[in-house]
């Protein structure tokens, strides 16, 4: 069973970048992405996510819609947080679209608004949009959540990721927060198919670790595949990661700067892998 979810928006909303981003992890070319004129298709395992072109020309096609609505998920609407001018040509096409979500879906998809670009000083905040765009109705009705994102903040990334696969309603969130917790440690995480985590528990504010430990990961998964991984750095400060391979994915469990023992934290990270793949991992990928 696939999990359909759809990125739609203005044109240079973003909506390319974030899909280059997800797949690469390389900033060059998630910012040097070009219109498409055409769908554009990022898959992982059951998830399938579908870009939709733009261009006013384009985003106003019904077919397009009556295609793949029926089937549809999750709705995904990329807001360039950075460009107020363009908000009333934004709230235009949600009335468009939420007159196609209306006629074609089967179901009535969660509705993820993604105030993006937020490394630009002119962004505003996922409020701002919301007041702007959609009214209070449509807020309630279409089961809006709201999320800031940058390319340039892979955490951001990672959240939305984590509310693609509703890490909160299906366990995952708590499995990594004992996980952290049991280990003392300041960060426990979950990969698992993209090449950022899909859950992150964290000690403190500071999610600097997150993005270093998404770069240890996928730089020892480049010289090979990751079976079981511990180190002790300079300055005492420890990672511990276990993995297994299912199917055609990766399944990567670990913490970061841990406090208890080293073989015990290592039988809490290989129990809670084992957890995550026989009770959890079914509802992130297949359980919508």
């Amino acid at each position: 069973m696939v999990m359909l979810v759809v990125f739609v928006g203005l044109d240079a909303a973003g909506k390319t970048s974030i899909k280059v981003y997800l797949e690469t992890l390389d900033l060059d070319a998630a910012k040097n992405t070009v219109m498409s004129n055409h769908n554009e298709t990022y898959e992982r395992g059951s998830l399938r996510i579908e870009v939709f072109p733009g261009q006013e020309i384009l985003r106003f096609k019904e077919p397009l819609y009556a295609t793949f609505f029926p089937a549809v998920d999750k709705i995904v609407f990329v807001v360039d947080a950075s460009n107020r001018e363009r908000f009333k040509e934004a709230k235009k096409y949600w009335e468009f679209l939420k007159h196609m979500i209306d006629k074609y879906c089967s179901k009535t998809p969660q509705l993820i608004v993604l105030a993006h670009k937020q490394d630009l000083k002119e962004s505003v905040l996922s409020d701002v949009i919301l007041n702007e765009i959609f009214d209070q109705k449509d807020i309630g009705k279409y089961k809006i959540i709201p999320l800031e994102t940058s390319i340039y903040d892979p955490i951001s990334i990672s959240l939305l990721l984590m509310t693609i696969h509703d890490g909160k309603n299906i366990g995952l969130d708590k499995i990594t927060e004992s996980l952290r917790q049991r280990a003392k440690a300041d960060v426990a995480f979950v990969f698992d198919g993209h090449v950022l985590p899909i859950s992150y528990s964290s000690a403190g504010r500071d999610i600097r670790p997150i993005n270093l430990i998404s770069d240890v990961i996928c730089s020892l998964e480049k010289i090979g595949t990751i079976k079981t991984f511990v180190s002790v750095f300079e300055d005492e400060s420890n990672i511990i990661a276990v993995s297994k391979k299912i199917d055609s994915e990766r399944v990567i469990i670990g913490v970061y700067n841990y406090r208890e023992n080293t073989k015990n934290v290592l039988d809490l990270c290989i129990q809670t892998l084992g957890y995550y793949i026989k009770e959890i991992r079914k509802r992130a990928w297949g359980g919508w």
